[in-house]
């Protein structure tokens, strides 16, 4: 017998109950799990937008990008005011390659809130996709002042640093970003491009080698896409009034 099935024996008309469940078991990685209970607790509770926010959220986390933005489309049509709603969204059209519409999303979460480090942080991403180095830098520079030990605006500084041949300063940056987070792929990929081009040839191939040990432990634990769509920097899904 599943978990879902357990807790449906427990409470079987309660979308609050399978809510909750749905959330444990996102915590844990199940996903199909927690997709599950979402979408019954969705069928007991049309509207229920942080159930929606959460099945976004576990089909993310099942590669299931056109779902996933379906879930958060009408979670933004419930809660247009809520930053995380369009940062989501931005993320699901990002990854389904729908790069204006994602950018649109992505403005629309910082005119709602200024303060967030995450959605210029995916913006500087697409701006390097882009060519545009210029504009990437400023997004990466306004992350790190509100956060210095953004690992993935260090990493991304780094990249636009490294592809302006300043490979001190990309050293610099990166190394940074790996003391941050010792386990982001990237950081150590261009660290290890940059080491090279220093002349580093043994520091180089360390860090390219870890680079690619934790790529295979990236996909055997299939763990990023989880942490991309949690930002601490914007707030949580509002509460429902029907809640």
């Amino acid at each position: 017998m599943s978990v879902t099935a357990i807790f449906r024996r427990v409470s079987p008309n309660d979308p609050d109950v399978l809510f909750d469940f749905g959330m444990v078991a996102l915590r844990m990685s199940l996903f199909p799990d927690a997709v599950q209970a979402f979408q019954e607790a969705l069928t007991l509770r049309k509207d229920y937008g942080n159930a929606l926010y959460g099945l976004g959220r576990a089909q993310m986390g099942l590669d299931k990008y056109q779902e996933a933005h379906e879930a958060f489309a009408r979670f933004v049509q419930l809660h247009p005011q809520d930053a995380s709603g369009h940062y989501a969204l931005g993320m699901t059209l990002q990854a389904l390659q729908r790069s204006d519409e994602a950018r649109s999303e992505y403005e629309k979460s910082i005119q709602l809130r200024s303060d967030q480090t995450e959605c210029y942080f995916q913006l500087g991403l697409m701006d390097i996709d882009s060519g545009d180095l210029k504009s990437a830098a400023e997004r990466f520079s306004r992350v790190l002042k509100q956060d210095p030990h953004h690992a993935g605006a260090l990493t991304g500084a780094g990249r636009v640093a490294f592809q302006g041949k300043d490979y001190t300063k990309s050293a610099e940056l990166l190394q940074s970003a790996v003391a941050a987070e010792p386990t982001l792929r990237e950081a150590h990929y261009y660290l290890g491009l940059t080491y090279a081009r220093l002349g580093r040839k043994a520091d180089s191939e360390a860090e390219l080698q870890t680079a690619s040990q934790l790529e295979k432990e990236d996909v055997q634990k299939h763990r990023t896409v989880f942490k991309i769509i949690d930002p601490e920097q914007i707030q949580a899904p509002a509460n429902d009034q029907n809640q």
